[in-house]
Parts: C-alpha cells; structure tokens; sequence
C-alpha cells in the first residue's frame, strides 16, 4: 500500500501526539520525525520509540527541503508516518510534501495535531476571531532592518486587531527569546522612528506553550524587555481593540496591570 500520513506532534513534547497520531503512526513501515520547523525542547525520542514501537528516523531541513523525493520513493512502496512539530500542514515544508505525493498518485492521511497558533490564543485569553495576519521576527544579526513586522502589526491594529508574532529559529534550532526580540524591535524603532512600537507599547509574552509551565504576561514593552520569561520556545502578541472580556482575561491570565489595560483602551 502506498500511503504519506503527516502526523502532528502537538507542542511540547512526545505526548502531545493525539492517540489517533500514535495509532496512524504505529501502523507505517516508516517512520521519519522532523523537529526543526518548530524546537520541542522536551521531546524524548527514547520514550517516543517506545510508544511507537521502533525508532523514527530523524530528519534535517535538507532532506525535507531538498531530498524528499527519498521520502515519497518509501511511499510509494510501503506506509509512511511523518511526525512533524504542531499542526502538520501550518508549514509550507510539510504541504509540499504532500502535493508531492498527490502527484505521484500516493494517498495522503493528514492527522492534525496542536497548534502554537491556536494554542498560543487560547492561553492570551484574546477572541481567535480578532486577529489579524500573523507575522515573523527574523534575526538580524547583520543589522538590517525587517520592514514586514512593521507593517503588519500597524495594519492590524489600524483595524483594531490583534497580531500573532512568530520568533526566528535558526538553522541551529535556537529561537529567538522574548528579551533579544523586544530588543531588536526598540531598536529598529529609534532607528527608523515608525512609530509602531513604544515603550508603553502593551505586548504579551509566552513562554512554553504546551508544555507543564507555560509562562504568560502582559506589559509594557519596557517592563517585558526584562522580564524573565524562562527557556524558549517564546512568541509574542501585540494586542489591537481590547473587548471587556479580553481586558479581564489579560488581568487574570496574564497578570496585566490596570494601567496598561487603560492605556490600549
């Protein structure tokens, strides 16, 4: 039987696989994991093994950017399971892939999985509904400036929108913290003086999404630049037009002070 299923592996960790991702995944010939469009800083490959019965095969950016057509010639003989970080096909890499496979008449079986998209909402407290375009910080470790994460937040928020903000990961698999993002964006700022991002700016950062303690708060872009936040994965919110439930969800599940909340209002 040939046959792809992209299986996701949730957030955090090995057991935020679905126990419909364990039992798609236990039934493949193959079995490939890929963790580096999104870094699980718990993942135990040896306890995975062991729920899945045999080892998955790790695999680099390359041989899904570059060499899947070593993936698709597995498939086309035999089951295959992918697990990939999140929901499988939130990645361009991963839905690739997949019309790959479609091409050469190999059936696809998506298993979703959780995603920091959705996840990342639900712990803000913020209504999904309100959000805009999400956008990415990218390093710069040459010092040039990113003009889209500009652009998006002010769009958005021109429509009283929320904006979801990824942090780079490098090809290293280092992500970016919320201190050297903040940093980074304070310092386009006087750089290029946009105007989009203040020091009373209100943000929210998250820490570990997914996994036993998640950290999230609400503040002042000055206040969070030095917040301790903890190990990464983090990611950032940049509120628009609070509604008065999403004001008291930001107090009570993010601790954010009266005078931030009165300021964005």
């Amino acid at each position: 039987m040939s046959r792809l299923i992209l299986v996701g592996l949730g957030l955090n960790d090995e057991y935020g696989l679905t126990l419909r991702g364990l039992e798609s995944s236990k039934g493949a010939d193959h079995i490939f994991i890929e963790t580096y469009t999104n870094y699980m800083r718990d993942m135990s490959i040896s306890t995975l093994s062991n729920m899945l019965g045999q080892e998955p095969i790790q695999l680099l950016r390359k041989d899904l950017e570059e060499d899947s057509g070593k993936i698709l010639e597995y498939a086309k003989k035999s089951k295959v399971a992918v697990l990939v970080p999140g929901d499988p096909l939130i990645a361009t890499t991963h839905v690739q892939l997949a019309v790959e496979a479609k091409k050469l008449g190999i059936e696809v079986v998506i298993v979703p999985g959780v995603s920091i998209l959705s996840a990342a909402i639900s712990l803000s407290g913020l209504q999904n509904y309100k959000f805009g375009k999400s956008v990415t910080l990218p390093s710069s470790r040459g010092g040039e400036f990113f003009e889209t994460p500009f652009e998006v937040v002010k769009e958005n928020r021109a429509k009283g929108l929320h904006t979801l903000m990824y942090l780079d990961v490098d090809c290293e698999g280092r992500s970016m913290s919320i201190g050297e993002a903040l940093a980074l964006i304070m310092n386009w700022e006087e750089t290029d003086r946009r105007g989009v991002f203040l020091p009373s700016t209100l943000v929210i950062g998250l820490a570990r999404i997914g996994s036993e303690h998640p950290v999230v708060k609400a503040g002042f872009i000055r206040e969070l630049r030095s917040y301790c936040f903890g190990l990464t994965p983090h990611i950032l919110i940049f509120p628009g037009r609070l509604h008065f439930m999403e004001r008291e969800a930001l107090r009570y599940f993010a601790d954010a002070s009266e005078e931030s909340l009165e300021l964005i209002s």
